[in-house]
């Protein structure tokens, strides 16, 4: 146990191994994921508000798409909930994606972003700039509401906003994921 300069008591396991350990003894049923799940995006939700339980939060960051994953919802979730993206770290995020996706996720939608992202070795330690690739790749796909609802559920400020881009997406052939810059010679001179 431990007690924070607030009086709040926290109460952890003394290892990882025990953790694992009951886990495994008794695991969650899906429906109790479900409800784990429903309850850190409601705190999700929440915390761009400016009104969510900070210890919850933090638990969020690191289990809640972890938590949707193993319920079931993730694949509908993570195109049409911009806060539980936004709540999950980037390492939570890809344990998520291949929980959810065994094989790889689809090109097309956010899983694939985030995806290839990793692939391409875009893996930055700060939030903000996580979801500003995200952000980046989603207006890249012309999901411009999805990337404003991203920036607006965002704990923190994004490290950029992608304001227009146009380059061509991602793949899921191994050999073909690269983006095209085109002409850059048009750019520099603003000339055809």
């Amino acid at each position: 146990m431990e007690r924070d300069t607030d009086g709040v008591t926290t109460v952890r396991l003394s290892s990882d191994g025990l953790k694992h350990q009951l886990r495994e003894a008794a695991p969650l049923t899906r429906a109790e994921q479900q409800s784990v799940a429903d309850a850190l995006l409601a705190e999700a939700r929440r915390a761009a508000e400016g009104t969510a339980d900070a210890r919850i939060v933090e638990y969020a960051h690191r289990a809640l798409a972890v938590h949707t994953a193993l319920a079931g919802p993730l694949p509908r979730l993570i195109d049409s909930e911009p806060s539980l993206v936004a709540c999950a770290d980037r390492a939570s995020l890809q344990l998520a994606i291949r929980l959810a996706w065994p094989g790889g996720p689809p090109v097309g939608g956010v899983a694939g972003d985030a995806h290839y992202l990793d692939v391409d070795g875009v893996t930055p330690d700060s939030q903000g700039e996580w979801l500003a690739w995200l952000h980046w790749a989603a207006v890249n796909r012309g999901c411009h509401d999805w990337a404003h609802e991203l920036e607006n559920a965002s704990p923190v400020p994004l490290a950029w906003r992608t304001a227009w881009s146009q380059l061509e997406g991602f793949s899921d052939k191994d050999d073909d994921y690269d983006v095209a810059l085109g002409d850059t010679e048009a750019l520099r001179t603003g000339q055809p």
